[in-house]
């Protein structure tokens, strides 16, 4: 792994877990909706970190016509993205330290299905923005995950980046953008038989050099 000359990162059971945000803010953006929260369980949740708008909806406000899951959904992101300054210790161990200690030697980027405003929003409430290269979110750019780290490597002219995340969706994106993946399995998913594993975030740099 020598040559490494860039690294990208998943947001959402990568660099933090934010169960907690999300499981408050959809469940208020139930109530609001005057919808039944009953589907949003942590065991949900976690199934949705990474995934598409469309999946999102149908596994928490399925029931409901799409009119009203795109309400709900609207509702939730946008709650999200106010309230992450109110959660302020979800980072994984030492995510910062590392992220600061990695950033001395490579461009950092976080590619992420996320709603527009989520990342910025994350990094400016654990202040990470300046060890940031570059970031794209799904609902910026309206692209795939995989079509955004494709742009981004291109952007950058990097040629030996890895893609960091924690599902099996992480992994795939990776390997239709070419890009070499390492899975995050403190995470939400399992990527059986990833050829690089990482087991706490602050293990980073040591495998980056095996």
């Amino acid at each position: 792994m020598r040559d490494v000359d860039g690294l990208l990162f998943d947001l959402d059971g990568t660099l933090w877990s934010p169960l907690p945000l999300s499981l408050h803010c959809w469940t208020e953006a139930c109530n609001q909706c005057s919808v039944s929260s009953d589907m949003v369980t942590i065991e949900n949740l976690e199934t949705c970190f990474g995934q598409s708008p469309s999946f999102i909806k149908s596994t928490l406000v399925g029931a409901y016509p799409p009119a009203v899951q795109q309400q709900v959904c609207e509702t939730a992101f946008a709650l999200e993205n106010e309230k992450i300054a109110q959660y302020t210790h979800l980072l994984y161990p030492k995510v910062k330290e590392t992220l600061e200690h990695l950033a001395w030697q490579f461009p950092l980027f976080i590619v992420s299905n996320c709603q527009t405003g989520y990342i910025e929003a994350f990094l400016e409430t654990y202040q990470l923005t300046p060890l940031f290269a570059d970031y794209h979110s799904s609902g910026e750019t309206g692209l795939l995950k995989s079509q955004n780290i494709k742009h981004l490597v291109q952007a950058y002219a990097l040629r030996y980046p890895f893609y960091i995340g924690d599902t099996a969706s992480d992994a795939e994106a990776a390997s239709l953008a070419h890009v070499a993946f390492i899975h995050a399995s403190y995470g939400f998913g399992t990527v059986p038989n990833a050829e690089y594993v990482l087991t706490e975030f602050s293990h980073l740099p040591a495998l980056l050099v095996e």
